[in-house]
């Protein structure tokens, strides 16, 4: 391999990492805004100002938990995967 070859090759992992991340960050918020809507739901289903409280705290802290577990065991710093 070419040291040309090298460096594109290096781009593209690269720019898949990038993505790769995107898309967990969003399945981590959409999975978690998901279980906030639910318990908020299940708890006071007017839907009024505590339901919402209580949403968005949810969300935080499955989003949080499922963040951690996500990236958990990954290299100390890997260049364009840290937030």
């Amino acid at each position: 391999m070419t040291q040309v070859e090298v460096d594109q090759l290096n781009e593209r992992v690269a720019w898949l990492e990038r993505k790769m991340v995107r898309v967990l960050w969003l399945l981590v918020s959409i999975v978690s805004a998901f279980a906030g809507f639910v318990v908020a739901y299940t708890i006071d289903n007017s839907l009024g100002p505590g339901s919402i409280i209580i949403g968005v705290g949810i969300w935080l802290t499955v989003g949080f938990i499922l963040q951690r577990q996500e990236f958990k065991g990954a290299p100390q710093h890997i260049q364009f995967i840290d937030p």
